[in-house]
């Protein structure tokens, strides 16, 4: 792919909610929640925007560089921003002060819960072959504070927070080696927001009673992608490794984007490396995001040498089943 990640970085609001608030809000018991793997997650303060929480995630992506320089921005709209129907990429640049009226790419992308490797996938492919580009960030913002079922999506809790990268191509480090991508398409109505289109609209009633939110939209095609997901993340990984002409012992270092500690130790087990990296306990599920953080803990580890190799694995509540293989 001759893509390299130049920088991740990511950002978590200060506050946070414990297991035992979490049991409270579900209405289940703490045990069930550490069962899952989550001891905690972040929670951003009343009154936060997403796009200013994607923000501090850009602006520490760019660093010293001139944010006029950046010839695309994508942004992975997950849940809900601002507010409905905006731009959120067009807003970003605007708030970081990039290029809003000379040539600019900004896309707004929506993968479903678990697609960031897919859009990273997208965005190489537009540096490869647009001369026009040569500088893309990709960014993603989530609060489900107000828009989900007191954070429980499943068997999942919802955690908030922001992350970015920026690509360039043919770069030295962080080389992305290989990107293998697997749909679970007859579950494709796991989850998603029931009202807000022309079938079921959004109203006052709607509104006032708190029913537009992020859930499960469909129990039959959830519980079969609870029965697949373990073995497609083996597959899907498997087949990373392949396309990167690797085995598992060529393997540093595994990064597993969850939402489950039992599926993600079943898949984690299979490629037998002691160094993983898994955000679940601190962070809850975090979708679009968590491919993000693994990333970025990866990235910006001064004890991680050069040459080091991470097999990136995600699996969320979604029928995309994901994974790269990411060189140092």
């Amino acid at each position: 792919m001759n893509i390299s990640i130049d920088s991740a970085a990511t950002f978590y609001p200060e506050s946070l909610i414990s297991a035992d608030e979490l049991a409270k809000m579900a209405g289940i018991s703490t045990e069930e929640v550490l069962k899952k793997g989550v001891n905690s997650i972040h929670a951003a303060e009343k009154g936060t925007l997403t796009t200013d929480m994607a923000v501090k995630a850009v602006n520490e992506a760019i660093g010293d560089i001139d944010p006029k320089s950046i010839d695309q921005l994508a942004f992975i709209s997950e849940g809900v921003s601002d507010y409905l129907y905006m731009d959120p990429s067009k807003n970003i640049l605007k708030k970081i002060g990039g290029r809003i009226e000379d040539l600019i790419y900004s896309s707004d992308y929506f993968r479903g819960n678990n697609g960031t490797v897919g859009i990273i996938r997208t965005v190489g492919n537009q540096l490869r072959g647009n001369p026009q580009i040569s500088r893309s960030v990709i960014a993603t913002s989530l609060i489900w504070s107000y828009h989900s079922d007191n954070r429980r999506l499943g068997d999942a809790f919802l955690g908030d927070g922001a992350g970015a990268l920026m690509l360039t191509e043919g770069g030295e480090r962080n080389k992305i080696l290989s990107i293998a991508l697997k749909s679970l398409s007859e579950y494709n109505m796991i989850s998603g927001f029931r009202y807000g289109g022309t079938l079921n609209e959004i109203d006052q009633e709607i509104a006032r009673t708190h029913k537009f939110i992020y859930e499960i939209l469909d129990k039959e095609h959830y519980n079969g992608m609870m029965e697949h997901i373990s073995e497609a993340g083996k597959e899907t990984a498997d087949n990373a490794l392949k396309k990167a002409g690797l085995t598992s012992s060529d393997i540093s270092y595994i990064g597993i984007c969850g939402f489950n500690k039992k599926i993600n130790d079943e898949i984690v087990s299979d490629f037998g490396c002691s160094n993983v990296i898994d955000p679940l306990s601190d962070r809850g599920y975090l979708g679009s995001l968590g491919v993000i953080d693994v990333i970025s803990s990866f990235v910006n580890d001064n004890t991680v040498r050069s040459g080091d190799k991470i097999l990136i694995i995600a699996v969320g509540i979604d029928a995309n089943v994901e994974a790269m293989v990411i060189e140092k």
